[in-house]
């Protein structure tokens, strides 16, 4: 942990602070998969709440630099929660498919 905050990679489905793969050395994060080098950076996230889909921008993150995994604070994903829970400013609506792709859909055969 690093200022007393978990450290979620985005491949989690779940917040957790008993997540003992992520390696420190100093201030500096190792990636869990690849053992690449991490970079503080703002992203977009999507982030689900409630059944809803939103997406998120100017979200602080660390960003591996080898593979590109993504990793989140735990307190910034309560952060946002939080701030969705509430009545917030939306900057845009969008509409968004919703598709199954099943192998029997890409073959073309009826599943």
């Amino acid at each position: 942990m690093v200022g007393n905050s978990c450290i979620v990679p985005i491949s989690r489905r779940y917040k957790s602070c008993n997540y003992n793969r992520i390696r420190f050395i100093g201030e500096l994060m190792l990636c869990e998969f690849c053992g690449g080098e991490t970079k503080k950076k703002s992203v977009k996230r999507q982030h689900w709440l409630n059944k809803k889909l939103y997406i998120v921008e100017n979200v602080d993150s660390e960003i591996c630099a080898e593979c590109g995994e993504r990793y989140f604070h735990a307190k910034t994903l309560d952060a946002i929660d939080d701030y969705l829970s509430k009545k917030h400013t939306v900057k845009a609506h969008i509409d968004v498919e919703i598709v199954n792709f099943s192998i029997a859909g890409r073959i073309g055969v009826k599943a």
